[in-house]
């Protein structure tokens, strides 16, 4: 139910984008607040496939000026890609760093990673990549190009780089609101 709850908030969103009518809403919120919302809806998924989430430390809460459902909305984007691409057994980490004004969100899977003349469409509308070896990750595209509308529509910024171990670090940015820590 939660995957076909996002391919419909997907569709919408994408259908939004494309007819000019795409808004948020930013305001203060506790990032804490959003990453928890998101690792709740994604859990019961998480764990059908055997993949286990680590939150961020506890102690870490950024104010941040952001559109709490639709950035909800766009982590757990990045949380379902990552539970398909990794191994049963495998962890999925987020992170959160402060870069001057913004705050940094990662999150990291276990996964092959994205090979160099994929990484390029990533961010585009359709780019779907069938895997080799099972054809049940195979998606509309739709996911990561939202993703990138909604957190640019805030200020922020989205991007991917390779794991140090293998796998794949999906990144996002949120401007942080003055005095950042709460």
């Amino acid at each position: 139910i939660i995957d076909l709850q996002s391919l419909i908030d997907n569709l919408i969103e994408a259908a939004s984008i494309e007819a000019g009518r795409f808004k948020v809403n930013p305001q203060e919120v506790e990032l804490s607040v959003i990453i928890q919302r998101a690792i709740e809806t994604v859990e019961p998924i998480a764990k059908k496939h055997g993949v286990s989430i680590n939150r961020p430390k506890e102690k870490q809460s950024f104010l941040v000026l952001a559109d709490s459902r639709r950035t909800c909305q766009a982590l757990i984007n990045l949380l379902s890609n990552a539970i398909n691409y990794s191994p049963a057994g495998g962890a999925i980490a987020i992170t959160t760093l402060i870069l001057q004004k913004e705050v940094l969100v990662e999150v990291e899977d276990q996964g092959q990673g994205i090979s160099v003349d994929r990484q390029q469409r990533l961010f585009k509308r359709f780019a779907s990549f069938e895997s080799d070896h099972d054809l049940s990750e195979i998606g509309l595209g739709l996911g990561l190009s939202v993703v990138k509308a909604i957190i640019e529509a805030q200020n922020g910024r989205v991007g991917y780089k390779d794991g140090e171990s293998g796998g794949a670090i999906f990144w996002f940015t949120l401007l942080l609101v003055d005095g950042g820590a709460s």
